[in-house]
């Protein structure tokens, strides 16, 4: 999982490189993550956002899922 601060980091970096007249796709894959992944970094972000994750997973229950013991 990747903390605001990184998050921060990245956005910083892909706004600077688009002001400069990179392309937001080739910055995405410099950084490692994907265009969509920046784009919900950036709605957390907005107005008063901490950039926390708030996603809270799937619902669905499926036998093959890791019990909370194991994720750890």
């Amino acid at each position: 999982m990747t903390s605001p601060d990184d998050r921060r980091k990245a956005l910083d970096i892909l706004d600077e490189g688009m002001a400069n007249g990179a392309r937001a796709r080739e910055l995405a894959l410099l950084l490692g993550v994907g265009l969509t992944t920046l784009q919900r970094w950036r709605r957390q972000f907005v107005g008063d956002g901490d950039g926390v994750d708030r996603r809270k997973g799937s619902h669905r229950h499926v036998a093959h899922r890791l019990c909370p013991a194991t994720i750890r």
